[in-house]
């Protein structure tokens, strides 16, 4: 068997923590949609091309974010997202 391990990884900066809690948090209840910050869906099958952007970041490539479901973290109609049969 071919196991794998995988890593999360987080970074904040303390000091701004609850100022940006806030601004998250209190944005999101008055409209402000930070799922607009999404550039890159890709379902789990292709994790492989979604760390490969996600490593060699470019201009248009702002948060990736893989799904176990097509469209199952998609709150509004925004970024790219991948399939196994192209981008939709």
């Amino acid at each position: 068997m071919d196991e794998k391990t995988l890593l999360g990884s987080y970074s904040s900066s303390f000091p701004i923590l609850d100022e940006v809690t806030d601004l998250v948090f209190d944005g999101y209840r008055n409209g402000f949609d930070l799922t607009q910050l999404i550039s890159h869906r890709f379902p789990f099958e292709e994790a492989v091309e979604a760390i490969q952007i996600a490593s060699n970041p470019r201009p248009g490539s702002m948060k990736i974010m893989m799904e176990p479901v097509r469209g199952a973290g998609r709150l509004t109609d925004c970024g790219e997202t991948r399939t196994a049969k192209g981008t939709t």
